[in-house]
Formats: structure tokens, C-alpha cells, sequence
């Protein structure tokens, strides 16, 4: 009745599942999953293109801002000389102290000027910096 010898049993099995309501499902979504690539690519590309265009901006405002300042220092430098003549003026009494106080005011207001675009370079390059992401 009972062998005492041992055999091997070996279990196969194997399912097919096929359902005709996902018939073409996988190919759509490799279409879909191609679609969005091409969707994020084209995104990457035109966020490149709009970083490369704030860079540049950013570099000709630091051009302007460094062009403005030596003309800023021009007129500081011509406003000092003035400053000078009319302190000479005065000490000489040909000129009022009103008169010499409205050049020291227009002295301060080149020397103000001057700051403020100096102010305006370094918010120009820290805006860069940032664009970059080094910042």
C-alpha cells in the first residue's frame, strides 16, 4: 500500500489573464508617460531660457549701475570743486553763506546719489546671484 521509495512531485503552474477592456491599456500609457516627457523637456527648456534671460538682464542693470556711478562721481568730484570755490567766496564775503550752503546741499545730494546707485549695484548682483542660485 505506501511506497517507501521517494518520488519527486513537481507543481507547474501558470495563469493567463486577458481582459478585453484593457485591450491597448499598456501602449496608451507608454504614449501618455512619452507625452508628459516631452511636456516636462519642453518646460525644462523654456525654464532655461527664461533664467538666461534674467541673467542677462541683471547683468546689463549691473553695467548701467557701474557706468552711472562713474558719472556720479564726475559730478561729485565737480561738485566738491564748487563747494571748494564757494567756500573761498565766502570767507572773502563775495558770496552769502546761503549761497554756499546751497552748493554744500547740492554736494551732499551728488554724494547721496552716489550711494544710493552704489546701494542698487549690489542689489543688482545679489538679484543675480540669486538667479544663478548661489545665493
Amino acid at each position: 500500500m505506501m511506497n517507501e521509495n521517494w518520488d519527486h512531485y513537481y507543481m507547474l503552474g501558470a495563469g493567463l489573464k486577458w481582459r478585453i477592456w484593457d485591450w491597448n491599456t499598456s501602449a496608451r500609457e507608454k504614449q501618455i508617460i512619452g507625452y508628459q516627457q516631452q511636456m516636462l523637456q519642453t518646460q525644462r527648456s523654456n525654464f532655461d531660457k527664461e533664467i538666461e534671460s534674467l541673467l542677462i538682464h541683471e547683468e546689463a542693470s549691473m553695467e548701467q549701475y557701474k557706468l552711472t556711478m562713474e558719472m556720479d562721481q564726475q559730478v561729485l568730484e565737480l561738485e566738491k570743486h564748487i563747494s571748494e570755490q564757494a567756500a573761498v567766496q565766502r570767507d572773502n564775503s563775495t558770496r552769502t553763506a546761503t549761497a554756499y550752503v546751497t552748493e554744500l546741499n547740492k554736494e551732499s545730494l551728488a554724494r547721496i546719489t552716489l550711494a544710493s546707485h552704489q546701494v542698487m549695484l549690489m542689489q543688482s548682483m545679489a538679484n543675480y546671484l540669486t538667479i544663478q542660485g548661489n545665493l
